[in-house]
């Protein structure tokens, strides 16, 4: 992965750990969610999975993984976005457009969002309109929009 200026100058590169799929869509997490707080994730149109990298380091974090340490795969992932706590969403919840049956005629917007379980600092990851899926050891809990 590469980082330009506005004028198009590379800053940097970032070594990518082989964990990027044809990368679509970049944001910054809020310091409120789970393991990868204020990491930058990295949408993957690939293969369907969301990537952290550490902002400072520019060293690859892993995937987003579900209660079985298996990597959250949205097929058709095209962009992430945080809310803003107002009219556009809550600011902790990772919202995504994707496009689930062939990336480009449906579409699909959900959420994901970091929900800590009780006495842990462990985050569970609850997909909005999609299923369920969380990180490491968590209780399962559905939503569905």
């Amino acid at each position: 992965m590469a980082q330009f200026d506005f004028n198009g100058n590379l800053i940097n590169t970032w070594e990518d750990g082989g964990l990027l799929n044809v990368p679509a869509g970049l944001a910054i997490a809020p310091s409120d969610f789970g393991e990868f707080s204020n990491s930058l994730l990295v949408a993957n149109f690939g293969d369907g999975t969301i990537v952290g990298f550490d902002p400072n380091t520019r060293q690859p974090l892993g995937y987003l993984e579900d209660s079985q340490g298996n990597p959250i795969v949205i097929p058709g992932l095209w962009g992430l976005t945080f809310g803003n706590g107002a009219s556009l969403g809550e600011a902790n919840h990772l919202y995504f457009a994707a496009g689930p049956e062939d990336g480009s005629n449906d579409g699909l917007f959900g959420k994901l969002q970091s929900v800590p379980e009780p006495g842990s600092v462990l985050a569970l990851f609850v997909v909005s309109g999609v299923g369920v899926v969380s990180s490491r050891r968590t209780q399962v809990k559905q939503h569905k929009s």
